[in-house]
């Protein structure tokens, strides 16, 4: 969204659920720093699990303000970076798998 990080999926048990988030909702601060889609993920990734943030949020006209308290990822959850500083053999491989 253009005012900020729309949410699409809110996972049930989650720490998103829990604060009273919902799909839809448009962050648009955490703990009083302007977010959207390019820098949430940055600006949660400051905090450790067990930490709580303040996330201001549009609800259709609304604005909200929601108190997170941050989890650990789940075991079953992975995340994927594309290194550029990779050593030749590795970038030589990932093109061979998947062209970038």
């Amino acid at each position: 969204d253009s005012a900020g990080a729309k949410l699409v999926n809110v996972f049930e048990g989650g720490p998103a659920q829990a604060a009273g988030l919902s799909s839809g909702d448009v962050l648009i601060a955490v703990n009083g720093i302007k977010t959207g889609k390019d820098n949430l993920e940055k600006l949660i990734s400051q905090y450790a699990p067990g930490e709580h943030i303040t996330v201001h949020a549009f609800r259709r006209d609304e604005l909200m303000v929601f108190d997170v308290a941050l989890q650990a990822a789940p075991r079953d959850t992975c995340v994927c970076v594309i290194r550029h500083d990779a050593e030749e053999d590795a970038l030589t491989r990932r093109r061979a798998w998947i062209g970038h």
